[in-house]
């Protein structure tokens, strides 16, 4: 498709939609994107691409910067995600390094905190809001939380 001619640039991701067909397998879904391309020595300018990704997998969503690279004349454009950490099995490898990373944090928030603490839990009903937080920041939250009712339990304000 790009023989020699491609150049890279980065893109901002403005529109995704699954166009997965019916016949295609069940262990992929195809993306279609639209972008807007920053060449770096150019004008900015707007292009549809498509993507297959395996299923459950992270792949680019709306306001992510992602790599490309384009035909300066066509314009056309293909994702560059191979080496983008956030997306396909690195990205997988890298949200389960976060969220293991995550239940640590709140294992040893409990450990830290005086006997009797109620466990915190992002599942509760006052609690529900929670559960959509990044990992690293519910962590944070829950120990602030468990300091902040040992604080409590010694008679602090």
């Amino acid at each position: 498709m790009f023989g020699h001619h491609h150049q890279p640039a980065q893109a901002t991701v403005l529109y995704i939609q699954d166009v997965t067909g019916i016949l295609e397998d069940e262990h992929h879904v195809k993306m279609e994107f639209v972008l807007e391309i920053h060449p770096p020595d150019g004008q900015a300018f707007r292009a549809k691409t498509t993507h297959h990704f395996v299923r459950w997998r992270p792949y680019p969503q709306v306001g992510d910067v992602v790599n490309v690279k384009y035909h300066p004349t066509s314009r056309g454009v293909a994702l560059e995600l191979k080496d983008d950490n956030r997306y396909g099995e690195k990205g997988l490898k890298h949200q389960q390094h976060t969220q293991r990373q995550a239940a640590q944090a709140r294992r040893d928030a409990l450990l830290a905190a005086p006997p009797g603490t109620p466990p915190a839990s992002a599942t509760s009903a006052g609690d529900a809001r929670l559960a959509e937080l990044d990992p690293e920041l519910q962590a944070l939250m829950d120990l602030e939380e468990a300091e902040r009712r040992a604080a409590q339990a010694d008679g602090q304000p």
